[in-house]
């Protein structure tokens, strides 16, 4: 059953098909869009959500009660992402490797621990593991003006993208992989069905 602050919405999969997501309009980050029915992508506002989970211990999706574990959805929280999208593989370019990377970017000195970085025209690339097949840990844009000193840490998410935004200074306290899980747990919770 939906509830009529609900909203579907529906992210295409890069092979076949889309994921489905039952969310409350008001833990979203553009509710007016969702709420008229246009969706490309799962766009949480952390801080809305975090205050609609709360403490509890569950949530209802449509009639269905989902349990949330202690610890599950620790990346709300010290530091709060300022945005979380569940994203069609076709809207942005998959997460890069480290070797497709350096064919463009260039290594510089690094301003975050434990970080190799790399620049060009759009950003700063960070890896923590330089092999040529390891993912990029995140990058820091430059351009556009909008996204100036935002990173984002973007993984798979069956078929899709998981992409978690964080200030700049916040970086040093943000552990990408576990972010990166706890977006994909979020999802989960108000994923409702795959359509082929």
């Amino acid at each position: 059953m939906q509830n009529a602050e609900d909203a579907f919405v529906s992210v295409e999969k890069f092979s076949e098909g889309a994921a489905c997501f039952l969310v409350p309009v008001a833990v979203t980050a553009a509710p007016a869009r969702y709420a008229e029915g246009k969706a490309d992508m799962l766009a949480f506002n952390p801080i809305a959500l975090l205050g609609y989970i709360g403490s509890g211990q569950s949530i209802m999706v449509g009639a269905e009660e989902r349990s949330i574990e202690a610890g599950q959805l620790g990346c709300l929280e010290n530091p709060t992402p300022r945005w979380i999208a569940i994203k069609s593989r076709f809207a942005d370019a998959a997460p890069v490797t480290v070797g497709e990377m350096t064919a463009y970017a260039k290594e510089t000195p690094t301003d975050i621990p434990g970080y190799v970085r790399y620049f060009d025209m759009v950003g700063d690339y960070y890896v923590a593991d330089t092999r040529p097949e390891a993912r990029v840990s995140f990058l820091c844009r430059r351009v556009p003006e909008i996204w100036r000193d935002f990173c984002f840490v973007g993984g798979d998410y069956d078929e899709m993208i998981a992409v978690l935004a964080y200030h700049k200074s916040e970086m040093a306290d943000v552990q990408p992989e576990q972010a990166l899980q706890c977006a994909r747990t979020i999802a989960d919770l108000f994923r409702i069905s795959q359509t082929n």
